[in-house]
């Protein structure tokens, strides 16, 4: 098996550091994998030289010269060599495609001798200056280990940690997410991305998402496909919703989080994006939590004393985000259960009964007035009946 690290060597001891490319194509690759930024903005940097004289050459005499013609060609040619040597060790890129055709159609007329002679129809190239033209498909495929079969990835969200994107598995017949971590994480927060995989692949409850398998080479891992967040479901079917379909998602919700409850394991960032739902023939769907980057392992310190605040819904009797505890996680319920049975922002638009339970969850008087389990909330939520509730409009 080829290894990665000596691969990666030698395309490093070739295209030198960083700091040889000019910053106006540093800037455009500061962004992708350490590993690979300089060979792209490298590539970058030499194809617009040669393509901008390209096209000084089509406007004045339609003859490209012979030395620029070989370089091109050579370029073309080592872009080739060094996407082989990636591809066996797993990774790949590719080329935005306005340039590919360019290059494809260069290719039909370049000579080595005596200049190139410029088709009449060939056109003046938009030279990109400010957006990457080479994208790591390490971001964009997938391999399984056990076959080395590789996926065609499609994106599907981003957070400021990670990348998620969704693949078609044919042989199983399924979609399924990979999510890797953003390349130039602290120490500290890939700490915390491994850590999230490590807590879901620990759980086994039918409402958290289950993650499958965690590659280092790559950090990233495998996980269910889901085909919405709460957020995006309820905004787009408001208008339609049910009461009981309201009523099963809050349900499996509060059912996830005492399981993770009853082992110790706050979330700490209960959010209607953090709660995906799985799509079947409408209504019918069901809950998987997500995202548990912001879990404290109890053995780590990870989380110290002047953390700042975090997480999207924030208790404010909370002062420091080292205290947070599921009373603090109850806080953040109230907001979602409020969304779930109104489709509003705001939470003092919900029907009598079901804006008590979120006045309960949502209550300052963390010690007499909030509820003190999650456990206590499902109890509330499940006495509740379709006289409860009467359908809303959506209102944003």
């Amino acid at each position: 098996m080829v290894r990665v690290d000596l691969v990666l060597a030698d395309l490093n001891d070739k295209y030198g550091h960083w700091m040889d490319v000019a910053p106006a194509f540093r800037r455009i690759y500061e962004g992708e994998d350490p590993r690979l930024r300089t060979i792209f903005a490298s590539f970058h940097e030499r194809l617009n030289a040669l393509l901008a004289f390209m096209n000084e050459k089509n406007r004045v005499n339609k003859h490209y010269n012979a030395e620029d013609s070989r370089q091109l060609l050579d370029l073309i040619d080592e872009m080739d060599e060094v996407r082989e040597a990636l591809k066996s060790v797993d990774l790949d890129f590719t080329l935005a495609q306005i340039y590919q055709a360019v290059l494809d159609q260069c290719q039909e007329f370049l000579v080595r001798s005596g200049g190139s002679t410029i088709p009449d129809d060939f056109p003046i190239i938009k030279v990109e200056r400010y957006e990457p033209v080479f994208v790591t498909t390490d971001s964009a495929m997938a391999s399984r280990a056990s076959t080395g079969k590789r996926f065609d990835l499609q994106l599907i969200g981003e957070g400021s940690y990670a990348i998620v994107h969704k693949f078609f598995d044919d042989e199983a017949g399924l979609w399924f997410a990979r999510k890797k971590a953003k390349a130039g994480l602290t120490d500290r927060d890939l700490a915390r991305f491994r850590g999230e995989y490590k807590v879901l692949k620990s759980l086994n409850f039918p409402y958290i998402v289950e993650a499958y398998r965690y590659d280092r080479a790559a950090e990233c891992y495998t996980m269910e496909y889901c085909h919405s967040t709460l957020d995006a479901f309820i905004t787009r079917h408001n208008n339609s919703l049910g009461f009981s379909t309201r009523k099963r998602i809050a349900l499996q919700l509060l059912y996830a989080l005492h399981h993770l409850h009853s082992k110790g394991i706050p979330h700490r960032d209960i959010s209607k994006r953090n709660i995906l739902l799985k799509e079947y023939e409408h209504p019918v769907v069901t809950v998987k939590l997500s995202d548990f980057g912001l879990h404290k392992d109890p053995s780590s310190e990870l989380t110290h004393t002047g953390s700042s605040m975090k997480g999207t819904i924030i208790d404010p009797t909370l002062d420091r985000f080292k205290d947070f505890d599921i009373l603090a996680e109850i806080y953040a319920i109230g907001h979602v259960l409020s969304f779930i049975f109104t489709g509003r922002k705001s939470i003092n638009g919900a029907p009598e009964k079901i804006r008590s339970i979120i006045s309960r969850c949502t209550h300052t008087d963390t010690r007499i007035k909030r509820y003190p389990s999650i456990g206590a909330v499902i109890t509330d939520i499940d006495e509740l009946a379709p006289a409860d509730w009467k359908p809303t409009k959506h209102r944003r």
